[in-house]
């Protein structure tokens, strides 16, 4: 099913409210400016790297979540956050 476009939050005032949720969809488009396709985000929420709630058969996004997300994922640099299995 498509969402169609009319329904999307369209300004970064309504984007920046608290309390704005979010399809897949919308955060494909919207929070990650489409380089994050609809697919890979469903993907990230299935293996828990992305906060969202389960309603029904679909995931809804809260935007203040997601910012806070990016926050932390982003500013850490990939290397620090594996754990070392070197042996000495």
């Amino acid at each position: 099913m498509q969402t169609s476009i009319e329904f999307l939050p369209t300004t970064y005032a309504t984007l920046n409210n608290e309390y704005t949720f979010l399809t897949a969809a919308e955060v494909s488009e919207l929070f990650f400016h489409g380089k994050l396709n609809y697919s890979r985000v469903l993907k990230m929420t299935r293996d828990g790297e992305l906060p969202a709630m389960k309603q029904g058969k679909s995931y809804i996004y809260l935007w203040s979540a997601l910012e806070k997300w990016a926050e932390k994922s982003f500013n850490k640099p990939n290397w620090s956050q594996k754990k070392s299995t070197r042996r000495m």
